[in-house]
């Protein structure tokens, strides 16, 4: 009886691990050159990547070469899946066990806008004026609207599920997890709902990093919801998240001293230590500076520090940081530094951290007031509609408000016990022509008195700086507007005196504050020089309009600090550097120095 024997092993097989690995390379498996390939999950490569696929009747050949080429298949590649283009993520539930243990890069788009396609998304075959185009392109956000919403539950659910059954079987700490889910309708009533939603299979799960986008658009409450949620699975270990959290925060045993040092690390205090509020917009904001670096000029160190807190796709791959970039999309990414405003967490957690949180935001940044638009500071009121007509416009021929912007912000924006915390006040009106400024006796003067007053004793005044700027039109015959280039033609001597009176009656209230030893720090003031931007007055001799502009200047420090004037500016002392603004509008020679 002859005896039957086992096949011989592959020759393959009989090579070392290392030999064998350099041959799943050469033949496709992943990139020679380390970078991952990016699949689809869904049959087919992204449309970048096009790997030869000689190597699948290898895969199909043996259980144990199929084993050693998935394994290096799915730790060495990414691996995308579009709900939209697939409707359904059935290629993702089909993963098996050893491949999920084996993946490091996945992303799952359920919904993404059409503005800002993923770089895998591959592309359609129909054409750019298909109607069954458009209709997929304009359906890729999750819809919340009564009609859609059953539908939306439906693919959420779907997700749930599949997110349910895949990542038990992940390693922990070892995939680089990305997640798109763009809602439409953010302001919806139903959007945190369905944001919450859509992150909560990701609690208990640990990432090595994790990327989420939930809206195109910088919804502050919705990029909460993908901070929190991403920031839960790269905090610690997954067999750690058992523990009950402590009751009790370590933050608040520090001495006051050291809690401020540990705010000051955050997000509190902004790159440029620069905020800007105007009446126009009601709300906090920040200039951003062009990086002079990256054009090949020198910066100041100051300015040049903020530069790493904005743009992260200049550091990195330009189109996949800017699809999660935290200061554009209501979206969370472990490599973006970019800088966003602060949400209420560390106001709402308890008195003593929102004191805190205060004290370093208000003592930390530069506040500058704009008395128009802070998005143009050049801007001045446009001519209105006349009442009756759709077509005529009437130009603005006095000051439109009741009070200043600077009264306002001071009363009803700051509260009351930050007053002291402010150290550096920049008060910005516009280029106004005479006739804009408040004329003598003006509601918006009488109010600005009072309010002063009634303030002045909450400053901390030895630590306030107050600079009083009048921003200039950006070029000397570059005007908003017709009326305003007519208004501005010819600029009399009452007119000009007008404007002046006008100066001096914003600086009046001022002058209290620095009165005594224990009076106001300093005072800067960059004021327009009246004749100076006259439309056929810029034009003549220039340094002559910047000499009277010196001496406005200093007419008016010396107005308001009285006899302390020559202190500001003894010991070499120097007024302190051009605000961001500034700089962003009018480039680096803008203000005039003495």
């Amino acid at each position: 009886m002859v005896g039957t024997s086992s096949p011989a092993p592959s020759a393959l097989l009989r090579l070392p691990p290392n030999i064998r690995r350099d041959i799943y390379l050469l033949i496709g498996v992943t990139s020679p050159d380390g970078e991952p390939l990016v699949y689809n999950l869904r049959g087919r490569k992204a449309a970048e990547s096009q790997p030869p696929t000689d190597w699948y009747g290898l895969l199909l050949s043996c259980r144990a070469m199929y084993l050693e080429i998935s394994a290096l298949l799915y730790s060495a590649n990414s691996f995308i899946i579009h709900y939209t283009i697939q409707r359904s993520l059935r290629p993702l539930r089909a993963l098996t066990p050893a491949s999920l243990a084996a993946i490091t890069n996945l992303e799952v788009v359920i919904k993404e806008s059409p503005l800002f396609p993923s770089r895998n998304r591959p592309p359609t075959q129909r054409g750019p004026r298909d109607p069954a185009r458009r209709e997929e392109e304009t359906g890729l956000n999750i819809a919340l609207s009564h009609n859609k919403f059953k539908e939306t539950s439906a693919v959420v659910t779907e997700w749930v599920n599949a997110a349910n059954t895949i990542f038990p079987c992940i390693t922990p700490g070892r995939v680089n997890f990305n997640l798109v889910c763009d809602i439409r309708k953010q302001h919806h009533i139903r959007a945190i709902s369905v944001a919450s939603r859509v992150v909560s299979p990701l609690e208990g799960i640990s990432f090595k990093n994790c990327h989420i986008r939930l809206a195109e658009s910088r919804i502050p409450e919705i990029r909460q919801v993908a901070r929190n949620a991403a920031l839960g699975t790269l905090r610690r270990p997954a067999r750690e998240r058992s523990k009950p959290p402590s009751s009790t925060s370590r933050l608040l045993t520090l001495p006051r001293e050291l809690r401020l040092c540990i705010l000051e690390y955050t997000d509190l205090i902004t790159p440029w230590k620069e905020v800007s509020w105007s009446r126009q917009s009601s709300r906090y904001s920040v200039f951003h500076t062009p990086c002079a670096e990256l054009e090949g000029h020198q910066s100041r160190p100051d300015i040049h520090h903020g530069c790493q807190f904005r743009r992260c796709w200049l550091n990195g791959d330009p189109l996949y940081a800017k699809r999660f970039c935290q200061s554009a999309r209501a979206a969370f990414s472990s490599s973006c530094r970019c800088w966003t405003c602060p949400g209420p967490n560390l106001f709402l957690i308890c008195r003593t951290l929102c004191n805190g949180a205060q004290f370093v935001f208000f003592s930390g940044n530069r506040f500058v007031v704009h008395d128009y638009y802070d998005m143009k500071p050049s801007q001045t009121p446009m001519p209105r509609l006349r009442q009756g007509s759709r077509r005529r416009k009437e130009p603005v021929t006095h000051y439109l408000y009741e009070r200043l912007a600077a009264a306002f912000f001071l009363e009803e924006v700051v509260p009351a016990h930050c007053l002291a915390y402010l150290r550096f006040l920049d008060i910005v009106f516009p280029p106004y022509a005479y006739y804009l400024w408040p004329k003598p006796n003006h509601p918006a003067l009488v109010d600005w008195e009072a309010t002063i007053g009634r303030l002045a004793a909450n400053f901390n005044l030895p630590g306030l700086t107050i600079r009083l700027t009048v921003a200039q039109p950006q070029s000397p015959v570059d005007y908003s507007n017709e009326y305003e280039k007519i208004a501005r033609y010819r600029v009399t001597k009452t007119r000009g005196e007008a404007q002046l009176a006008a100066y001096a009656q914003v600086m009046r209230p001022l002058k209290r504050l620095a009165i005594g030893p224990d009076g106001l720090a300093r005072f800067y003031a960059h004021l327009m020089f009246p004749w100076g931007w006259a439309y056929d007055g810029r034009s003549g001799s220039v340094p002559a309009i910047r000499e009277q502009e010196k001496k406005l200047k200093r007419d008016a420090e010396k107005d308001v600090m009285g006899d302390r004037y020559d202190d500001m500016y003894a010991h070499a002392k120097g007024e302190q550097a051009q605000a961001i603004w500034h700089g962003v509008w009018y480039g680096s020679n803008g203000f005039l120095s003495v």
